[in-house]
């Protein structure tokens, strides 16, 4: 007999959900939510660009390999390299990423994942650097395995100190 019974698969809350701020040539800051997965030694970490640090000429995507050293130095427990043997860096742009404006309405969710060797190196080439866009399937499969809140709620949480 077939069960007909539904699994619900587990999704990994993130262990991190803050404003980070680090130094690539000035300070900058994001939307920084880590997730860590013990059974498979996997971790996720997404960086979502405010608008509040392009507005000062900084963004995540140009400086993404100081931000991942930051975090990985930030974080060791969380990114200890004995502990998890691979971690997806994505970033992630939307309308939280851009002026409060007319030609802004609709600016969709970006999810971009930045190919880093781990454990990570203190040197990169940025030239060499490999970078995808999520299509829509690969983003659903993401959001299969990570609990993914709008960065809105997040900044509201955050703001209300909760």
């Amino acid at each position: 007999m077939i069960s007909k019974e539904v699994i619900a698969a587990h999704k990994l809350s993130p262990v991190v959900e803050t404003i980070f701020h680090w130094q690539a040539d000035d300070p900058s800051h994001c939307l920084l939510r880590i997730y860590s997965d013990d059974q498979t030694q996997k971790a996720y970490v997404v960086a979502s660009e405010l608008y509040s640090n392009n507005e000062m000429g900084k963004h995540v995507s140009r400086h993404f390999e100081e931000l991942a050293l930051a975090v990985a130095n930030q974080y060791p427990e969380l990114l200890d390299p004995t502990k998890i043997t691979d971690v997806t860096w994505i970033c992630h742009y939307g309308m939280f990423s851009v002026a409060d404006s007319f030609e802004n309405i609709g600016t969709p969710d970006r999810l971009t994942k930045i190919y880093l060797v781990w454990p990570l190196s203190s040197t990169f080439n940025v030239w060499e650097r490999k970078e995808v866009v999520l299509s829509e399937s690969e983003q659903e499969e993401l959001f299969s395995r990570v609990s993914f809140t709008s960065v809105s709620e997040i900044l509201d949480r955050l703001a209300g100190g909760q």
